[in-house]
């Protein structure tokens, strides 16, 4: 899943998370994008990568907890994304 979204051109890093989805009754994907200072168009964007998601991923690994844009990518200390923390980020509804 971040192998597929890191390959279009706007995105600068991604990570996805587990979140349990009690309407589903199961974990479910939530990917998290950092993209170029100048994109212009953020939703085309969002759109482009889900779609790459649609078409090259295997259902059970599509992007099904959102998609979502933020500035930067929380780091831990030694200076990998920081999961957990993005497992705890507030979603705008």
């Amino acid at each position: 899943m971040e192998k597929r979204s890191k390959t279009h051109p706007s995105v600068v890093e991604c990570s996805a998370v587990g979140i349990f989805s009690k309407e589903e009754g199961c974990w479910i994907a939530r990917v998290f994008v950092s993209l170029l200072k100048d994109t212009q168009d953020i939703e085309q964007v969002k759109r482009e990568i889900l779609e790459i998601g649609k078409t090259q991923l295997l259902e059970h690994q599509q992007i099904n907890g959102g998609l979502y844009v933020i500035d930067t990518l929380p780091k831990n200390t030694s200076g990998k994304i920081d999961r957990l923390a993005l497992r705890k980020y507030e979603v705008a509804a």
